[in-house]
């Protein structure tokens, strides 16, 4: 059963707030406050700028010192996306929403920092014990639910004239940023 077959709904959501709930938590994934050196960039509330890795803080620095980057905000709303697993509608919490200045004018664009393996079909292992086949199963369920809430913000951003894309996180570097400017680049 493929993902075609799901219809994705596809809705802002305006009342309530992921920061309001959801604190960092102290543990093995790096997380915590951002502090902008250059807060009139910043959309949202400055007390409730959270990262939830290490990637997302970098790429909140990137979007803090980036003369390209005219504005930016991390978890601004959500999209809901029905899961291929429960076939339930979920809140799926947008990474971040980026203005910038490009040659052809300002962009407007989603972005989802995800690691790589999380972003590519898992393969079957080829000696399969019963912890390498738990492994792929979690790894492919993981796989389908960021398939559907990637195809819910690729509907949300065409229906909104924004762009969307996922920066995939390879060896600590991001990848596959869709943005014109040299600096995404370096």
């Amino acid at each position: 059963m493929g993902l075609k077959k799901y219809t994705i709904i596809i809705m802002q959501e305006f009342n309530g707030n992921i920061k309001d709930f959801s604190k960092p938590r102290k543990g093995k994934i790096k997380q915590g406050y951002f502090y902008p050196k250059n807060p009139d960039k910043y959309m949202g509330d400055l007390t409730k700028i959270i990262y939830r890795s290490s990637w997302e803080r970098s790429f909140l620095n990137f979007c803090d010192l980036s003369s390209d980057v005219l504005k930016y905000e991390i978890e601004p709303f959500s999209i809901k996306y029905l899961n291929p697993l429960t076939k339930r509608i979920h809140k799926y919490f947008i990474d971040f929403y980026v203005e910038f200045q490009s040659p052809d004018g300002i962009e407007k664009w989603l972005v989802e920092i995800k690691p790589i393996k999380h972003t590519q079909k898992p393969k079957r292992p080829k000696r399969q014990t019963a912890k390498s086949l738990k492994n792929f199963i979690s790894a492919y369920k993981r796989y389908q639910m960021n398939m559907a809430k990637f195809k819910a913000a690729t509907e949300f951003a065409n229906l909104n004239g924004l762009k969307f894309d996922v920066v995939e996180v390879v060896n600590g570097q991001f990848k596959k940023i869709n943005w014109k400017s040299s600096e995404h680049h370096k």
